[in-house]
C-alpha cells in the first residue's frame, strides 16, 4: 500500500497544481467565446506551460518515471527493438516523440499518454498473429496522441462535472492495491477516451497502416480474434475495458473492413514470419501469465485459435493440460492426461510436463506411472527448485 499511497499522492498533487490552469481553458479565444477546433499535435511540440494540456503532460511525466523503474517492464532488446520499429514505421516524424514501454502483463492492452508514452502489454502479442495486426493497435494509440484525445477528454469531463471529479478520481486511485502495475492501472483510469475518440483513433490507425504498406484488413481480423476469444465468457466480457469503453466489436469490424477497401496498398504486407521469430521463444511464458488469471473459458478459446494457426506445438498441448489440471472439474484429470500425453516429444514441450503428468497420474490412481514421470523430471532437471518436494511425492506414491 505504501507505493500506491505515494504515487497517488504525487499525482493528485500534480492535478491540484494544474487545476487553476484547467480553469483557463487556454484554447478559447476569449471569455465567453467558444473553444477553437482542436489541431493535431505537431512533431516535437509541447503544450504552452500555462495551458491545461501542460498540466496533463506534467501528470504523465510523473507517471512515466514510475513506469521506467517498474520490474514489470520488459527489458528484452529484441522485443523492444521490434515494437519500437513498428511504431516508427507508423509514426514517421513523430517517431522521436514516442517512448514505448513493453510491460509483462496478461490480457491484451496498449495505452497512450498525452506526453508520448506508450505502454504495450505482452498479452497483446498472443492476440496478434502478424506484424500488421500489431501495427493496427499501435497505430490506433498513435492516433490518440496526434489527435490530442487526452486533453479533449479531460475538458469534456470538466465541462460536465467540474475539476473536482478528476481530482477525486486521482485520489481514489491511491487506494488501488500495491503492485508492480499500479501506475498502469491509474493511467487506464485517467487516460480513458470517449467512444468517438476511439472511432477516430481507429481511422487514424488504419490510415497510418496503409501509409506504411501494411494490410489494413488485418485490423478487422484482429477484432475477429478478440471476439472469438470472449465467446461463451459473458462474465469476463463484462469486465473488459475494451467492451466497456470502446465501440461495439461488430461496429469496429465493419468500419475497419470498409477502410481497408478504401485504403489498402496495392501490395499489402503482414510480416508474419518476422513477427513469429521475435515472439516464439516467449509463447510459453505469456501463456502462463494468461492461465494465472484463471479465466478458463477465455483461455481455452485462445488456445484453440493459436493451435489452429500452429498445428500441434508442444507448448499449446502442455498448456491445455495445465488448464484442465488447475480447473479441476469432474473429468479434468483425464483430459489433462490426454493433453500431456499428446504433448510429450513435441517441439516446445517443457520438462515440467513430466511433473504435471505425474500429478494427474497420481490423482487417477496410477502410482507407478506417477513415480516414473517424477523420476524422469528429476533426471532432466536435477537442479530444479522443487526437487525435494518431488522426492517427497515419489515416496508418498510408493
Amino acid at each position: 500500500m505504501k507505493f500506491a499511497r505515494t504515487i497517488g499522492a504525487a499525482l493528485a498533487a500534480v492535478v491540484l497544481a494544474a487545476a487553476p490552469a484547467w480553469a483557463d481553458m487556454t484554447d478559447h479565444d476569449g471569455p465567453g467565446e467558444p473553444p477553437k477546433p482542436f489541431e493535431d499535435l505537431k512533431p516535437s511540440e509541447r503544450p504552452a506551460p500555462s495551458s491545461d494540456e501542460a498540466g496533463l503532460w506534467m501528470l504523465a511525466d510523473r507517471a512515466e518515471q514510475q513506469i521506467k523503474t517498474s520490474g514489470a517492464v520488459v527489458r528484452d532488446p529484441a522485443i523492444n527493438a521490434y515494437v519500437r520499429g513498428v511504431v516508427c514505421k507508423l509514426a514517421g516524424p513523430y517517431c522521436g516523440d514516442i517512448r514505448v514501454y513493453v510491460v509483462r502483463h496478461a490480457d491484451y492492452n496498449a495505452s497512450m499518454m498525452p506526453n508520448g508514452v506508450m505502454t504495450v502489454w505482452t498479452g497483446l502479442f498472443l492476440r496478434t498473429t502478424n506484424e500488421a495486426q500489431l501495427a493496427a493497435v499501435l497505430g490506433h494509440e498513435i492516433g490518440h496522441y496526434v489527435r490530442r484525445h487526452a486533453v479533449q477528454r479531460q475538458r469534456d469531463l470538466i465541462d460536465k462535472a467540474g475539476a473536482n471529479m478528476i481530482v477525486g478520481s486521482m485520489l481514489g486511485a491511491a487506494g488501488i492495491p500495491a503492485g508492480p502495475l499500479v501506475t498502469l492501472a491509474l493511467i487506464g483510469s485517467v487516460y480513458s477516451y470517449s467512444r468517438d475518440n476511439e472511432r477516430e483513433a481507429d481511422e487514424v490507425g488504419a490510415r497510418l497502416m496503409a501509409g506504411a504498406g501494411y494490410d489494413v484488413r488485418e485490423a478487422a481480423a484482429l477484432w475477429t480474434n478478440i471476439v472469438a476469444e470472449r465467446k461463451d465468457d459473458d462474465e469476463e466480457k463484462s469486465k473488459s475495458v475494451f467492451f466497456a469503453t470502446h465501440p461495439e466489436p461488430e461496429e469496429r469490424q465493419a468500419k475497419l473492413e470498409a477502410l481497408a477497401k478504401e485504403l489498402n496498398p496495392a501490395e499489402p504486407v503482414r510480416h508474419e514470419p518476422e513477427f513469429r521469430a521475435v515472439f516464439a521463444l516467449h509463447l510459453l511464458g505469456y501463456l502462463r501469465d494468461e492461465l494465472n488469471l484463471r479465466h478458463y473459458v477465455k483461455f481455452g478459446n485462445l488456445l484453440d485459435r493459436i493451435e489452429n494457426e500452429n498445428p500441434a506445438p508442444g507448448e499449446i498441448k502442455f498448456m491445455r493440460g495445465e488448464m484442465y489440471r488447475l480447473r479441476a472439474k469432474e473429468g479434468d484429470d483425464k483430459k489433462a492426461l490426454e493433453s500431456y500425453t499428446a504433448a510429450e516429444g513435441l517441439h516446445g514441450a517443457p520438462h515440467e510436463l513430466l511433473r504435471s503428468l505425474g500429478v494427474v497420474q497420481s490423482h487417477l490412481g496410477d502410482k507407478a506411472a506417477a513415480r516414473e514421470s517424477y523420476g524422469k523430471y528429476l533426471e532432466l532437471e536435477p537442479d530444479a527448485e522443487d526437487r525435494e518436494v518431488i522426492r517427497v511425492m515419489i515416496k508418498q506414491d510408493e
